[in-house]
């Protein structure tokens, strides 16, 4: 149940119609062009997403938004 003046959660469903977007367009993709321009497609996206990703966690870290552990950490 929501509380009062908060937003309904779409996550699932965005994430439930860009599955289906990029699917549509990867088989767009393989009909026109093949089946390897295709998956150096999707590689590329992928990598994309991940170096997202991992610069976004990086400026997170470097704003001190999340903890960075440090060996010391891990040892104790």
């Amino acid at each position: 149940m929501r509380t009062p003046g908060s937003a309904p959660d779409y996550t699932n469903p965005f994430l439930v119609s860009a599955f289906v977007l990029t699917f549509c367009a990867l088989s767009m993709v393989w009909a026109v062009a093949g089946i390897v321009v295709a998956m150096l497609l999707a590689w590329a996206m992928d990598r994309t997403i991940v170096g997202l990703a991992e610069a976004a966690r990086a400026d997170a870290a470097a704003a001190e938004l999340i903890p960075v552990r440090t060996d010391e950490d891990h040892r104790r």
